[in-house]
């Protein structure tokens, strides 16, 4: 029976294939106002690529909510393009659902078709001359090279076994390396009192080279592994990325392969879109002694040659290739610390691990609210933002019984709270369901169930007293690094003494705060470009308070809140929990040196609790690590609610049906969804 099903699955195939199978956008039911809007993350792709499931009982599971995502390619993991069937099927059957693509931003497997690869397309960091003869022979080979410290038999944290991958190659006429002769290897050994290396040779495809001594370059591939079994190399996608013989950079080979499969008659032509994961706008470092060498000089630049971050412009120029050739098409991307900020380009973002991937303390509550925000009001239209509820302990996704019920929960409220979709991918729940209550009202088992936003987000901080007042801010702002001037409406502008500087700093000094508590910071702000990149990239804002005249003690998951800041104003909230009593410095550190303007500020000692009203519900959210009372008849005059009626194997103890009236005290890093009556 399973023969006879696959032959008449592929005649149907054969009849869909032809024409297009995709609705306008505006048709999707990701873009309807209707709040939560969920899809299914890429829990989609395995069971599609290996027909664990008939597509039957695959669509069944997942067309319930408002489209679906996964990788149809085997760039990242192989195997994954058995699913296009699938995906296709489900496009044609569900017009009016998102099929997305999810496909890795930086990084390819080395074991996938990679022949339209030329070895200089490839990333790698500063490395070595080769000092003896490199015979055309053997399967391993030990050598003597000029520097052994930029090799690694244990780079990478996950997969610690697996050591460097390395790129060997003959060298131009002025000693530069030459990718066009060139092969891969694997290091084996370090001999560091002798100064030598040993590789396994002519890996990946690649034939083994001749060269003379002192005539070979070895650098070990910019790469990482998270959790696969192999190894992925960082595509060099800089403007300065080597050429092949047909002129063509890495960027310019993936755009066209994307380009290709998308357009009418490709392979995956029924796509709705894509989204790229963990595109860096600078290279990945891992270990000490090296950094990527994106011009192929020999010499690490980290990305920045001649001063200009060639890594950055190539990958905005990657996004504008797309665009240019996908007008119609979503394109998302992954944000971070060092991911993108193409917001005339991308339809929005994605947020691996709302606020962060690992943080079930919510010390990026500002941060991923900031930038949630800032993308619905910059992105290219149609915009489609969406935080993904994932938490990571060390290496591994935690499952939905490591992370707290509560944690789930005001993790899903803030992407809603700020109008974005949430997908069902990670941490999903126990039962056969495997969607969140709070996605679908509970037993009501409705998508969008709360309806339409009936006002904006309100955060209750502000509707507190200001502790700034009316206090002319220019005479307390100081800063050593920056230039300050009265701005208009009240404000200040404030520009780098240096204009090289990689950051300056305004300190609003000697603030009295009377009380130990929280302390919410909003600030409207301006900012003008970095001159060596795109008018749409944006900068980073981060607000600290700390006790006068003391310095900051946050570190790397402790982080100061911060928010994107570019052209016209935007408001941030930079939210500090538990900070002590007496006279506080609120500093604001400002990437680049070009100049930022401060239009508006206001400090409120209170949590950043927020609400938020829908046609059919409200959202209550708590960050702070204190239990916080919720008056609705207050908040909401003359409405009345009841909690969802969880389903099997969720949380029935907080969403038990029952009638909510009076006050509702919700405990510390909690949230809540309730129906209006």
């Amino acid at each position: 029976m399973r023969a006879i099903h696959v032959l008449i699955f592929s005649g149907w195939l054969a009849m869909v294939a032809v024409g297009s199978v995709r609705a306008d956008l505006g048709q999707l039911k990701i873009f309807s106002p209707d709040q939560p809007v969920s899809f299914f993350f890429r829990d989609t792709e395995a069971t599609a690529a290996r027909h664990t499931l008939t597509y039957e009982e695959w669509s069944a599971r997942y067309s319930r909510l408002a489209g679906v995502m996964g990788k149809m390619l085997d760039e990242e993991v192989l195997g994954r393009s058995a699913a296009q069937p699938y995906y296709r099927r489900f496009k044609v059957e569900h017009p009016d659902q998102a099929v997305l693509l999810h496909a890795n931003g930086d990084f390819r497997n080395p074991l996938a078709d990679n022949r339209a690869y030329h070895a200089g397309h490839w990333l790698y960091y500063n490395g070595a001359r080769v000092l003896d003869a490199v015979a055309g022979s053997g399967d391993e080979i030990t050598v003597r090279v000029s520097d052994v410290t930029p090799f690694n038999l244990t780079p990478y944290r996950v997969n610690p076994k697996l050591p460097d991958d390395v790129g060997l190659c003959g060298l131009t006429v002025d000693g530069k390396p030459d990718w066009n002769r060139a092969e891969q290897t694997r290091l084996i050994a370090i001999d560091a009192k002798q100064g030598t290396i040993t590789l396994k040779r002519g890996l990946y495809g690649s034939a083994r080279q001749t060269f003379a001594a002192g005539q070979a370059y070895v650098a070990a591939h910019v790469a990482q592994t998270w959790g696969t079994t192999n190894k992925l190399w960082q595509f060099n996608l800089s403007t300065t990325c080597p050429r092949d013989a047909e002129g063509r950079g890495a960027a310019d080979i993936w755009s066209s392969e994307l380009i290709t499969s998308m357009k009418p008659g490709g392979a995956l032509d029924y796509l709705d879109g894509l989204e790229f994961d963990v595109p860096f706008i600078r290279p990945v470092t891992l270990g000490r002694n090296r950094q990527a060498d994106c011009d192929a000089d020999g010499r690490a630049d980290d990305g920045v040659v001649a001063g200009k971050p060639v890594y950055a412009l190539g990958v905005d120029q990657f996004y504008r290739t797309l665009r240019a050739a996908l007008p119609d098409r979503l394109i998302m991307a992954d944000v971070g610390e060092r991911a993108q900020r193409s917001t005339a380009t991308l339809n929005g973002v994605e947020t691996e691990g709302w606020p962060h991937l690992r943080d079930t303390n919510f010390e990026f509550w500002s941060a991923g609210l900031n930038e949630q925000a800032f993308w619905h009001a910059r992105a290219r239209a149609p915009i489609f933002t969406y935080g993904l509820l994932k938490f990571r302990d060390g290496g591994s996704a935690q499952t939905e019984s490591e992370v707290p019920l509560s944690s789930v929960r005001l993790a899903l409220a803030g992407p809603v709270l700020v109008g974005s979709a949430v997908p069902i991918g990670y941490a999903t729940p126990a039962g056969a369901n495997g969607v969140w209550d709070e996605l679908v009202g509970g037993t009501l088992g409705k998508a969008g169930w709360l309806g339409r936003a009936v006002a904006p987000v309100r955060h209750l901080a502000l509707e507190s007293p200001d502790l700034l007042r009316a206090e002319n801010l220019v005479k307390r702002l100081s800063s050593n690094d920056a230039v300050i001037r009265a701005g208009a409406n009240g404000g200040i502008t404030a520009r780098a003494r240096d204009a090289k500087a990689a950051q300056f700093t305004v300190r609003l000094a000697g603030l009295s705060h009377q009380a130990a508590g929280d302390l919410v910071v909003s600030l409207t702000a301006t900012a003008e470009h970095m001159p060596d990149y795109g008018s749409d990239f944006y900068r980073l804002l981060a607000v600290d308070i700390v006790p006068t005249g003391g310095t900051s003690r946050r570190g790397r998951s402790d982080p100061a809140p911060t928010s994107p800041v570019a052209g016209e104003a935007f408001q941030s909230f930079f939210y500090q929990r538990n900070v002590p009593a007496g006279d506080v410095d609120v500093v604001i550190v400002a990437e680049g040196a070009q100049a930022i303007g401060i239009e508006a500020m206001a400090i409120h000692a209170a949590s950043d609790c927020m609400v938020r009203e829908f046609e059919h519900g409200v959202i209550l959210a708590n960050p702070s690590f204190a239990p916080r009372a919720f008056v609705l008849a207050t908040l909401f005059p003359g409405k009345s609610f009841h909690r969802l009626t969880a389903t099997a194997a969720q949380d029935a103890k907080t969403n038990d049906g029952s009638r909510v009236a009076g006050v509702v005290t919700l405990p510390p890093k909690d949230a809540l969804f309730l129906i209006k009556d």
